[in-house]
Formats: structure tokens, C-alpha cells, sequence
């Protein structure tokens, strides 16, 4: 077994692949395209997942434009440098056709750009969506980035969701299946309180099952502006301390295939919209503390895997 794709680190980051696959750095560039979430606009249901601000993530706020987004992102970068458009803020799969080609196309057309990442929900993904991303991956990198968060229903259901596991499952086929050259990513949320140690670790097997390129992992942290941040006030409950989702997130890994990359292994925000862990804001330097961990307790990412046959 390597110690990662690239034998050197005990984690094989996403920026890694990149560079194996374009043979340069490649940058990410995050876009608000002023989309929504069927579990947001009423259509599902309201108010969203219940730990999701999206400003306490996305620095970017839609504007209606575009174009002067990814020119003032662009601008800090000498010509000739690749990359990524991200489109992240919401499901961005959620739209007619026309509407998106109108946005993909926007995006992919500013000199540089390789890619598109597009963040979604399972049932935001329909046929004629799943044509279009076929369409557009002939001659970009694309990436699906399909939130999960938890293997369990139950914790999907308490967290307001709006899907199931098999909701997921049942997307990632029909992606596999109608997008064959799409690449696919999804998100993982360690740090629940009423789910189990033991669980947040057997979830790296089953991620190694799926066939997914990109895992992003993510401490539970809660912010305010969110249900969980009023349910937290009014009565506070267990949240990870650095020390335990570090250690945790390191076993996590260790289960995971070393085939997939690591878009990231944890989430910050800051002070403002913070509400705990405490120790999130300043965790900017969280990478290769976990590196060193893993390191340390001679770890490291697929040590543990069992690849599906």
C-alpha cells in the first residue's frame, strides 16, 4: 500500500491531482451564481439543512454578476495560470437547462479556465442536467460535488436534509450511467452529537465503495443564523474538540481508498458568524497539523482500505 498518490504525504489532496492531471497549479475561483435549494424555495420544504449559513462559508454574495466575480478573482494572477471554476453557494444544478448552459458557458469561456466544479443535491440532478454536464465534459474537467453528509437517514432527516442515503446512491448511478466522463465528489460531516465514534470511521469504508474521485470532510461546527445554532443556544450540546476530530478524522482516512482525493478535511469560519467550536477560527493551519498527527501515529490515507472488487 503507498503512502498516498503520490508516495511523499499521508493525505492525497485534491490540489495534488490537479497538477498530476494539467501538470501546473491549478486555482480554485468560487462563484455565487444566485442559485437556491429545493429544501430552501419551498418546493421541498423551507429554511434549508439546519447548519447551513452560507456566508459563514462563501465569501462571495451573488450580485447578478458574474463576470465581475471571476474578473476581480482572476486579476490576482499572472496570465497563463490555470483554473477551477467553483460554483458552490447552494445547488447549482437547479435550474432549466438554458439557463445553466447560459451560466456553465459564461464561466468556462474567461482564458485559464480547465474546470468546473459544481456543488448540487441528489435531486437536483435531472436527465437533461445530467446530458448537459455529459456535453461539457468533452472538453472540460467537470466535477459533481453531491452533498451527503451522513450515511445515516436518521441523522439526514434530523438535520432537515430533504433525502435519503438512497436518494444519494440512486444519483451517483444515474451519473455514472448518463455522465460517464463527470467526475464525482461528495461531502462528509463528522461531529453529530448523537452519532457515534465508531460510525464517523466505518464511513470511510463505505465512501471507498462508492465510486467517487473527491471527498470533502467536514467538523460540525455551528454558526448562527441556522437551526442548529438556536437549538445550541437554548440548550448546548457536545461538539468535537480539535484534538478528538483530529484523531478521528486520521482513522477516517486511514479507511478511506488512497484513489480518492481530499478536496479539504475540515471547515472554519469566522468570528462573526461563529457560534462553537471555539477553536475553528483559528484552524487555518489544520492540514498539516493533521498531516503531522497522522505522521506521528504512522498513518496515513488507504492504510486501512478494503477497494471494492
Amino acid at each position: 500500500m503507498v503512502l498516498s498518490a503520490n508516495s511523499r504525504r499521508p493525505i492525497f489532496f485534491y490540489k495534488e491531482y490537479l497538477v498530476q492531471r494539467f501538470e501546473a497549479p491549478v486555482y480554485k475561483v468560487s462563484i455565487d451564481a444566485g442559485m437556491t435549494c429545493p429544501n430552501r424555495d419551498g418546493s421541498l420544504g423551507v429554511g434549508g439543512c439546519s447548519y447551513c449559513s452560507n456566508p459563514s462559508f462563501s465569501k462571495k454574495a451573488y450580485d447578478g454578476e458574474i463576470d465581475l466575480q471571476i474578473k476581480q478573482s482572476l486579476q490576482r494572477y499572472p496570465v497563463g495560470t490555470k483554473f477551477i471554476a467553483y460554483l458552490q453557494s447552494y445547488s447549482n444544478t437547479y435550474a432549466s437547462v438554458p439557463h445553466l448552459r447560459e451560466i456553465y458557458t459564461k464561466v468556462l469561456n474567461f482564458p485559464g479556465m480547465v474546470g468546473l466544479n459544481i456543488g448540487t443535491r441528489p435531486d437536483c440532478l435531472q436527465d437533461d442536467v445530467l446530458s448537459l454536464l455529459n456535453e461539457f465534459s468533452d472538453k472540460f474537467e467537470v466535477m459533481l460535488e453531491i452533498g451527503l453528509e451522513s450515511f445515516s437517514d436518521d441523522t439526514l432527516r434530523r438535520v432537515n436534509r430533504g433525502h435519503t442515503v438512497a436518494d444519494f446512491y440512486n444519483a451517483v448511478e444515474r451519473v455514472k450511467k448518463l455522465s460517464p466522463k463527470v467526475k464525482l465528489a461528495t461531502h462528509l460531516m463528522i461531529g453529530f452529537p448523537w452519532e457515534e465514534e465508531s460510525f464517523w470511521v466505518e464511513s470511510g469504508h463505505l465512501a471507498t465503495q462508492l465510486p467517487i474521485d473527491m471527498l470533502k470532510l467536514h467538523n460540525l461546527i455551528v454558526v448562527n443564523k441556522t437551526a442548529l445554532g438556536e437549538e445550541y443556544k437554548r440548550q448546548a450540546f457536545p461538539i468535537l474538540s480539535k484534538e478528538n476530530y483530529m484523531r478521528i478524522a486520521a482513522d477516517f482516512l486511514a479507511q478511506l481508498s488512497p484513489q480518492i482525493s481530499i478536496g479539504r478535511c475540515f471547515a472554519y469560519t469566522t468570528a462573526e458568524h461563529l457560534i462553537a467550536p471555539a477553536w475553528v477560527a483559528e484552524a487555518r493551519s489544520f492540514h498539516g497539523e493533521l498531516e503531522q498527527f497522522m505522521r506521528k501515529n504512522q498513518l496515513y490515507q488507504g492504510k486501512f482500505s478494503i477497494l471494492p472488487t
